[in-house]
């Protein structure tokens, strides 16, 4: 997982370098950096090559998001950290109420925003996932796992601080407007979970 992870990095690494060495200050203003710099370099063909690459990456994302997503909603429903009837199945085990749920919500931002401020939202949200997921693990470095030598446990929090710091350091560049976007559907997330476990709180009880 490290080699991937390191491999990716150095793609997107050397693909900014190049971008940024090809287009200079031009970088900035451009709305598509890769394929204007395929353009300078190839010419017209090279701009629509990477544009239709472009297509088909999203169009894979696309396609393995609208199966992952309801899936997604149906195991929280299952850990009954949501209402147990977004995890409600058909005769075939597919979660028709997320997936139903996922189609409604989908059609919706489809309609009411543009490809920036879609963009916008998905990257924030996958920022908010990493920066939780940096927290639990320190957290979860301290409270579950065995107690190794000093220099063990300090890269155990020095990776995610660091990473942490990353993250925090990339939504400061973002905008209000874009913060506003990225995390007001996040917000809305949060009254099922605090309701749902109010819910677990009086069945417990009772």
């Amino acid at each position: 997982i490290m080699l991937v992870i390191f491999f990716c990095s150095l793609l997107y690494f050397f693909i900014q370098l190049i971008a940024t060495g090809i287009l200079g200050p031009a970088l900035s203003q451009s709305a598509t950096p890769v394929a204007d710099a395929a353009e300078k370099l190839f010419g017209s063909i090279g701009k629509w090559f990477v544009s239709i690459a472009m297509l088909i990456s999203i169009g894979g994302l696309s396609v393995a998001a609208s199966f992952v997503t309801p899936r997604s909603l149906a195991a929280l429903a299952d850990d009954r950290m949501i209402s147990p009837h977004f995890g409600a199945k058909g005769r075939f085990g597919t979660p028709f109420f997320a997936i139903a749920i996922t189609v409604v919500l989908t059609a919706t931002l489809s309609l009411v925003g543009n490809f920036a401020q879609l963009a916008t939202i998905s990257v924030i949200a996958r920022f908010v996932q990493y920066i939780a997921t940096c927290l639990a693990v320190i957290v979860f470095q301290k409270t579950h796992l065995p107690k190794k030598n000093l220099q063990q446990r300090a890269w155990r929090i020095f990776i995610p601080l660091f990473a942490l710091s990353g993250l925090l350091w990339l939504l400061t560049q973002a905008t209000s407007s874009q913060l506003y976007w990225g995390l007001g559907f996040l917000c809305l997330g949060i009254p099922l979970y605090f309701l749902q476990k109010r819910h677990r709180l009086q069945t417990l009880t009772y």
